[in-house]
This record gives structure tokens, sequence and C-alpha cells, in this order.
């Protein structure tokens, strides 16, 4: 379904969805993968995500055989040992 400006509706809460890019994070395994630049639909209502499903297989094509442009340290915490007081 769509609207008067033809852009299509969230199934989540039938408002507009307007394409953009995210940045789009992917765990597999132990691995945190991120992808700048990737193409989606964000609702301008709920700002729920929506991907076509070509996106997907390009996604998994350059984490099996693609070099990163950048590779970043990613702190983990352990939630809640977060907020519990030091010893």
């Amino acid at each position: 379904m769509t609207t008067k400006s033809n852009n299509p509706l969230c199934a989540v809460c039938g408002d507009e969805l307007e394409a953009t890019t995210i940045t789009h994070e992917v765990k597999r395994g132990t691995h945190m993968y991120l992808f700048q630049h990737v193409p989606a639909q964000v609702c301008t209502a709920c700002r729920e995500i929506w991907m076509d499903e070509e996106v997907l297989p390009v996604i998994d094509r350059l984490i099996e055989s693609s070099v990163p442009v950048q590779t970043v340290e990613t702190p983990v915490y352990d939630f809640p040992r977060a907020g519990a007081p030091a010893h």
C-alpha cells in the first residue's frame, strides 16, 4: 500500500516509509559487522526499519569475501553488572 506521495506504508503503524540510508549491524557467532550507507525505508512515525530483500545477499557477500573499509574496537558490557556497585 502507498500514500498520495507514492511512499510505501509501514506494516507496523501504517505511517509513511521514507527512503534513506542507515548503519546496519549483523552479528554472526562472536563477530559483529557494521555496514554504513545501507539503503532502507524508515517509518516517519515509529522509526521501524525496512530493507529490500535484495540488500541482504549483498551484506552476506560483503561478509564472506570483501575487505572492510575500517575496523573499530567495540566495548562490551555485561548489562546486569553495569549498574552494580564496584567492589
